[in-house]
């Protein structure tokens, strides 16, 4: 789990500009860096997040990137919008079953300092704040750690782009989704994306279109993928003269 991280050593790290890795963004495919370190916020307290320590532990991490500030955001505030609704949408219940069956981490990542985000981890969701909220929250307003995957910082506007990443145990990044912040993201599709993963390494087989947890996989094998086809359009099947 994440380690403490003390006050001056935050601060340190967090006033230092984005790009000061020698590393190039990663994208689908390819490992992140080890070195990627944050500071978070995790139920009022500081924490050090690496993704050394996710790999080491064989863990799924599921990574939330979430802008605060911008004009796209100050045009769903004006419209009424929860800032962090989509934070809220990932309910302790969904975090609680994601790590114990599908040993898979959530972290959110905002573009705000460690105060801002102290204030809004002490403040009730009912007033807008993430009081409660299940999984701890990285401190990245200066762009160091979304740096690392492509994309996802806006280095000239200095904020971040409404993204998710989903890296697998061995540290490759396996998901890499950039929104429009004017349209938020579905929780459900989060959810289906990190199980199909899960799914594909240890069964070896393909997720076929609109897959949810608990249905079939696809063989990579001609005869079988006939069969799997065959159950799923039976009609389709019979008038082709294929349903044997």
């Amino acid at each position: 789990s994440p380690g403490d991280y003390t006050t001056a050593r935050i601060m340190s790290n967090y006033r230092k500009p984005a790009g000061g890795s020698s590393s190039q963004p990663v994208s689908v495919g390819q490992v992140a860096p080890e070195d990627a370190t944050a500071v978070a916020v995790a139920g009022g307290s500081l924490q050090e997040v690496s993704l050394r320590t996710y790999r080491l532990s064989h863990s799924y991490l599921l990574l939330l990137f979430l802008p605060t500030h911008g004009p796209a955001v100050d045009r769903l505030s004006d419209s009424g919008s929860d800032l962090f609704d989509e934070f809220h949408a990932v309910s302790a219940d969904m975090v609680k079953e994601l790590h114990d069956q599908h040993k898979t981490y959530v972290v959110g990542v905002v573009d705000a300092s460690v105060d801002q985000v102290q204030r809004w981890m002490d403040t009730p969701a009912s007033r807008g704040g993430l009081q409660e909220l299940p999984f701890p929250v990285i401190c990245d307003g200066a762009g160091r750690f979304s740096c690392h995957f492509a994309g996802v910082w806006n280095a000239k506007a200095e904020l971040l782009h409404r993204a998710h990443v989903i890296l697998d145990d061995k540290g490759v990044v396996r998901q890499l989704t950039i929104n429009d912040a004017m349209v938020s993201r579905s929780v459900g599709e989060l959810y289906r994306q990190l199980t199909a993963f899960r799914f594909t390494d240890e069964h070896g087989e393909v997720c076929p279109a609109d897959w949810n947890s608990g249905d079939a996989g696809l063989a990579p094998d001609p005869e079988a993928s006939r069969a799997y086809f065959r159950e799923k359009y039976p009609t389709e099947a019979a008038e082709s003269g294929d349903n044997k």
